[in-house]
């Protein structure tokens, strides 16, 4: 303790140097002292920055478009449409967020003369989304979901109207001073964690792979790619991420419609900082499919240009002042208690679902499939029990077949799934994200089709931490000394060790020394002896 004379007086200094402590910034911003009789309390307080994910509820938009199919003789009946989102950015304003993408809208049909074909289209999109927890240069990410595809033909021509949720999700910072000196005063001090986004970091990564087709392809109908991380593996300074490409081609050859689902893998690591975890996500930047081999047998040559994206996470402790007192002077303490979601983990699982529909019309049977394509995807609960997520939700595949008089029809499927995925670790709070991939089908009867495909489950898990610490201290009067050689007090029931202490006005650490096996938490009725020195 440090001791000093004269009245009572406080003085403020203020510094201007920053300590650096496990990657976080923590600022040391007054320095205050006060005196009361013989005895001089400086408080210090530090600058201590939270960062918070907060996922805000979003809106849906719509994106409708007319594709001109003139050009290979119109459009009669649409059999399939399908819609993705990439190229995903977003921004931050003060109470909103701008989210901007592409869309692509996909589309199979029939011609008037009943031949099949296909048609594409690109198009940008911009959002303004109110986001209540967004500030002016905030970081901020967003994630699509297509919730509705809707074709149409008129006139020749192919309508489709998509509507597109968009999620954004802002990090959140906020900073507060804390307590983190009283030199002069007894202190009880506990553990705070805090968290920091260390930032936002891309990475690309190519897939490829080759495929032989064994034939001359005729007309390719469908060429769609997706990206999915399914492993992170963080090591020392960086994390290393391995995925998958997912690609469908859907192709005409010696007159027959085949699909073909290829798996490209890929590994990429990203550096970051030791201690951190990772919040990867895989989105297809480009992807190109060239048919090459010989007259007589065609090879396809994929390609897929894929943008890692990683939110870099690490989570720092510190050790502050959740209470004090003065022997000779009243201490008066404000207190900030704060619980927040921390992100911890990533998991995921994959799991094959399936489902049949009948299909055929007025008799007529289902002679071969030609392709089974994703519609829509979506989540509709998620329990977490016993150390797993269980989570449901509906697929819904178009798939066009050919009947018993090779006529081209179509049919929808709706796929409900229940995938339990392990978390990893405690979990107070999830959040969940699936996506379907390798869909194939095939004629199970004469008119029956039965669908399969894999769900991919991605878990993002996060812990609740609190933060209990002294935000504010003020002095307030003299207390008169205690001139009593020995003190005797009698605990009462719920006490502890540091109450007992204020009562007496003596450190946790001599009243223990002086009553020996007295525990943290003492017990109703118990006898507490201190012994003081006193001025002869």
């Amino acid at each position: 303790m440090k001791t000093g004379e004269g009245v009572a007086k406080k003085r403020r200094y203020f510094f201007a140097f920053v300590i650096i402590d496990g990657g976080a910034n923590i600022l040391i911003v007054d320095k205050n002292s006060f005196n009361g009789g013989n005895m001089t309390v400086q408080t210090k307080f530090c600058k201590f920055e939270n960062d918070v994910p907060v996922t805000e509820k979003g809106e849906q938009i719509i994106l409708a478009c007319t594709i001109d199919a003139s050009m290979k003789g119109g459009a009669d009946q649409v059999l399939s449409a399908r819609a993705n989102v990439s190229g995903l950015n977003a921004t931050a304003a003060d109470g909103q967020a701008t989210v901007s993408g592409k869309l692509n809208v996909k589309a199979i049909y029939l011609t008037p003369e009943g031949e099949i074909d296909s048609v594409d289209y690109v198009s940008d999109f911009t959002k303004a989304i109110a986001c209540p927890s967004a500030a002016e240069g905030a970081t901020v990410t967003a994630r699509a979901e297509i919730a509705d595809v809707q074709a149409a033909v008129e006139g020749g021509a192919i309508k489709i109207q998509t509507v597109v949720g968009l999620c954004p999700t802002v990090i959140v910072r906020k900073e507060y001073e804390l307590l983190d000196e009283a030199d002069g005063a007894f202190t009880k001090r506990g553990e705070c964690t805090f968290t920091r986004c260390l930032g936002v970091t891309d990475a690309d990564v190519t897939a490829d792979e080759q495929y032989a087709v064994g034939a001359i392809v005729e007309k390719v109908l469908a060429f769609d790619t997706t990206a999915e991380v399914a492993k992170v593996t963080e090591d020392g300074a960086g994390a290393l991420v391995e995925g998958e490409a997912d690609v469908t081609v859907v192709y005409i050859s010696d007159g027959k419609t085949v699909q073909k689902n290829m798996t490209l893998p890929f590994v990429q690591r990203i550096e970051g900082e030791e201690g951190a975890v990772y919040d990867v996500t895989a989105d297809v930047k480009g992807s190109k499919l060239v048919i090459g081999g010989s007259a007589t047998e065609n090879v396809f040559e994929v390609k897929a240009d894929i943008t890692l994206t990683a939110t870099v996470w690490k989570s720092y402790t510190a050790d502050l002042i959740t209470d004090a007192f003065c022997p000779t002077k009243e201490m008066k303490l404000s207190r900030m208690c704060l619980s927040y979601d921390a992100f911890r983990k990533t998991c995921r699982t994959r799991e094959r679902v399936s489902g049949s529909v009948e299909a055929g019309e007025n008799g007529i049977g289902v002679s071969r499939i030609a392709a089974a394509l994703e519609r829509e995807n979506s989540v509709a609960t998620v329990d977490v029990k016993d150390g797993a997520a269980t989570v449901e939700g509906v697929l819904a595949v178009t798939v066009v077949y050919r009947d018993d008089n090779e006529d081209y029809k179509s049919v929808d499927i709706d796929l409900p799934y229940s995938c339990e995925a392990p978390l990893c670790g405690e979990a107070d709070k999830v959040d969940v994200t699936t996506a379907a991939c390798d869909i194939s089908a095939k004629v199970k009867r004469d008119s029956e089709i039965e669908v399969i495909a894999t769900i991919c489950v991605t878990v993002k898990t996060a812990e609740t931490e609190t933060i209990n610490a002294a935000d504010g201290a003020e002095e307030g009067a003299d207390i008169a000394p205690c001139e009593d050689a020995i003190g005797i007090y009698y605990a009462k029931k719920g006490e502890t060790l540091w109450d007992i202490a204020k009562r007496l006005s003596a450190s946790p650490e001599e009243i223990a020394a002086q009553n020996p096996g007295l525990g943290e938490d003492a017990a109703a009725g118990d006898r507490i002896v201190v012994y003081r020195e006193i001025a002869v």
